[in-house]
């Protein structure tokens, strides 16, 4: 690390660049972190994803059951959709959050000792991986875990706020299913776009000041490569767009309201602004 930044305790550009690529290397095919340790697997059984899906559900004691409001956020990783959900009376939704999930997973690993082979890698501004940045290694356990918590939430009739990118296709069409399995007559979407190089300097800039500001859990690292296959639609835009768009055409012809609220950040100042409303149905 750059002995400047050291003196002064505050990290430097330079320096994410050096940690970002260090981390983006053993993530690669052969690299220390290519694979999850099987024993994260077999720790979290079918029982522990039920239980871990009832604590992330205890977390929130506001939820209201109107059965008919229903928020898909999506859109590239780091492009603010929190900041666009921010903007909108939302109050008393479930907000079904992967990222929330996965951290439950993780402090549990954490405390079983699951995630001590984080120790092995050092990277270059002296400290080990951090907690959040073994995130790859639980996603499927996280899936499982907010697939439950959704279906739970849909079969007592809650308004929910269904956060991720919506970047696979397939999604859309298994949301409208238990849309209109648990009686739902509506979906709105909201989708947040940005340019390529925006997205990658976004998801950056949350993972650096996460591993700056937590020594322990680190920040929400996204390798370059799984931001850029969501550009590779055409037009250079994301393929969460696409899909958005799909999904509130198909909440209109299946559930019978569908709508699409698209917001933007301007790549000059980062702000996230409302650029187009759509209602179909």
């Amino acid at each position: 690390m750059n002995l400047n930044s050291m003196r002064s305790g505050r990290p430097l550009a330079a320096d994410r660049e050096e940690v970002h690529a260090a981390l983006t290397e053993l993530y690669l095919p052969g690299g220390g972190l290519s694979q999850a340790p099987a024993g994260l697997g077999s720790y979290f059984d079918d029982l522990s994803i039920v239980r871990i899906a009832r604590a992330y559900m205890n977390r929130q004691n506001d939820v209201t059951a109107g059965g008919h409001a229903v928020v898909v956020a999506a859109g590239p990783p780091g492009a603010g959709k929190t900041q666009a959900l921010g903007t909108l009376a939302l109050n008393g939704y479930r907000v079904i959050d992967p990222d929330v999930a996965k951290d439950l997973i993780l402090e549990e690993a954490e405390r079983a000792g699951l995630l001590t082979y984080r120790h092995a890698y050092v990277l270059p501004d002296g400290r080990p991986v951090g907690i959040r940045e073994l995130a790859a290694h639980i996603h499927p356990i996280s899936t499982r875990t907010t697939d439950i918590v959704r279906r739970l939430a849909l079969a007592s009739g809650e308004n929910v706020i269904i956060d991720g990118a919506l970047s696979w296709q397939p999604l859309a069409g298994q949301y409208i299913t238990e849309l209109f399995n648990a009686g739902y007559e509506g979906v709105e979407v909201v989708d947040v776009e940005a340019p390529l190089v925006v997205a990658l300097e976004r998801a950056k800039k949350r993972w650096w000041a996460g591993r700056a500001d937590d020594l322990l859990m680190g920040g929400r690292f996204i390798p370059d490569q799984v931001i850029e296959v969501i550009y590779s639609g055409p037009a250079g835009e994301s393929s969460c767009a696409a899909n958005a768009l799909m999904l509130a055409q198909r909440g209109a012809d299946e559930l019978g309201k569908g709508a699409l609220r698209r917001f933007d950040v301007d790549a000059a100042t980062g702000e996230v602004r409302q650029t187009l409303v759509t209602a179909f149905g």
